[in-house]
Parts: C-alpha cells; structure tokens; sequence
C-alpha cells in the first residue's frame, strides 16, 4: 500500500477525483461561453464560442464602399471603374460591394438578374439616395453631407480622409465551403477585439453584416455608349447572409482580447447563375447599429477555402 492509500480511504478519494473534474470543467466553461442560435429560415447564425486572449494589435482600417448600382445605369460603369482605380491605388484597403437594385437594375429580357431582395431594405438603412449611382464609405456621414449614400464623385476624397486610421476589431475566416449534397454555405469567423469598446454589448451590441460576392460576371450593361453585352461585373452581392440591420455579435464585453467564434450556414436555393466558388468571396463587416449611428468599425474579405 502507498503512503496516499494509506491516509486517504478509498470513497474519499473517488469523491476528490469527481470534485476535481468538476472544477476543471467550471474552470473550461467559465472561458468559453456558448450563445444561442439564431435561426433566420435559410440562414443560422450562431456566437457559439466566447474567451478572452491575448489582445494583438491594432490592423489598418479597410474601406468599405456599399455601391447601389443596377445593368441599365448608364453612369455606373464610370463608378466600378472609380471602384476599380481606388483598389489599385490602396492594395488589399478598399473593399467593395455592389447591390444591384432600383429601378436601373431590373434586368434586360432573358439575361441574369443580379438583384437581391434586401436590396431596397439596405438602401433605406443607409439613409436612401437621389440618385445612382450612390454609395456608402464606410457607412458614415461625412461633414457637410446630408446622405450616407453619395455620389461615386465624392467616394476618392472620403476614402482618403480614413486611410490613415486603425480598426479596433480584427476579423478572419478560418473555414467556409459550399456543402453541395445539403446545397449549403457553411464557415465560421472569427472577430476579436484589439481595444477595449466601452457599451454594453446585451443593450447595445456591435452587428455583424455578411455578403457573399462575386467576380468575373458577363452580362450586359448599360454605358455611355450603348449597352455592352460583354461587360463584367465585379462585387455583385449574391446573397445577403445576415439580416438587413445585421447579426448582434453578443458578448459578455467588449475587452481588449475579447474574442469571438461565430458559426453560419445558409441554404444558396435557387440563384442564376450557380456561383462559380473560385469567384466568389465572402465580405464582414462589423459595424454599429444604434440612433442613426451605422459606422464600419471593420470590414474584411475571404476566398472560398473549400468545396
């Protein structure tokens, strides 16, 4: 018999054991806390892991342009090509998403309708526009603006005036695929905070807004002279993956180091045409949603990393 056998009786020491591993798995849970799904029909959307980390530093902010445009917009190829130049001139910053809605966007006969149908929802979010094409840097209202949605004449002055500054949030996407035996997107993000963000984030979360893109689409469009019928479209939003408002990101705070895993699935249905996933990207973006307050804290893109 042991020195340990010979002190401890043997009940004794299953019930230290069992209070061991009892303590050690409040110990796990008190780190990782799991949030309820949230089911949307097609889509869910889950904050299932929470925990603190070691904060990293701060990224460089990117720059989101929401662009409303539409295939019979006779002005909007200037705007993607506005889109196009800024990209060049700030490598992997400025970020894009074309919502193809309105009007000038209903498609020509038998060709592809690119429109979504939270595109009339996202514009009034942003405020609603006089006219297209228009669009949002970052969901913010610039001085001496009374629109969130401006004219694309406007967006290379407002892109400079924050490409200097820093994001607060950090965002990847360690996994995404398309699961075509459920005809399914599946993936997961990851949004930690850098520094802390003082409110509340049961009363007053920070929302997550995710798009999912395309590149490389033929099809006909509208231009100064005459319609194209080999254009191509770049950005185009094919699915809106979260609500209009977005998806509150839940937390027990928002510290420095405070890190979250959110898992989502959305049923792609039917859509014309089929993606091609080599094409396609994912857009996040986190951001606010409180008394008319809608800014881009931060905005990030992903390829498909499996099919």
């Amino acid at each position: 018999m042991n020195t340990l056998e010979s002190f401890i009786p043997h009940p004794m020491m299953e019930r230290l054991l069992l209070a061991g591993i009892f303590l050690l798995q409040g110990l796990s849970q008190a780190c990782r806390e799991i949030g309820p799904a949230v089911d949307l029909g097609a889509n869910l959307l889950e904050v299932d892991t929470s925990y603190l980390a070691a904060p990293t530093s701060k990224p460089s902010l990117n720059i989101l342009i929401e662009e409303f445009t539409g295939v019979r917009c006779v002005n909007c190829p200037r705007a993607h090509d506005l889109i196009s130049n800024l990209q060049t001139t700030h490598p992997g910053r400025v970020l894009a998403a074309g919502i193809h809605t309105g009007l000038f966007a209903s498609p020509y006969p038998g060709r592809f309708d690119f429109r979504i149908s939270e595109g009339p929802a996202l514009e009034q979010l942003l405020g609603g526009t006089l006219g297209y094409p228009a669009g949002a840097v970052n969901r913010t209202r610039f001085p001496g603006e009374n629109l969130m949605l401006i004219s694309d004449q406007k967006w290379s002055g407002h892109v400079n005036d924050l490409m200097d500054d820093s994001a607060i949030v950090r965002i990847s996407m360690p996994q995404s695929l398309y699961n075509a035996l459920a005809d399914r997107m599946e993936g997961r993000l990851t949004v930690q905070w850098c520094e802390e963000l003082s409110q509340n984030p049961n009363s007053n979360p920070v929302y997550l807004t995710l798009y999912l893109l395309q590149n490389n689409l033929i099809d006909w469009q509208l231009n100064t002279g005459g319609v194209d019928s080999q254009y191509v479209h770049r950005h185009v939003v094919r699915r809106l993956i979260t609500p209009v408002n977005g998806f509150p990101l839940q937390a027990p705070d928002y510290r420095a180091g405070r890190t979250l895993e959110i898992a989502f699935k959305s049923v792609l249905g039917k859509i014309s045409p089929m993606p091609v996933w080599s094409d396609c990207k994912w857009l996040a973006v986190i951001h606010q949603n409180r008394n008319n307050d809608l800014t881009v804290l931060q905005a990030a893109q992903f390829p498909f990393n499996g099919l």
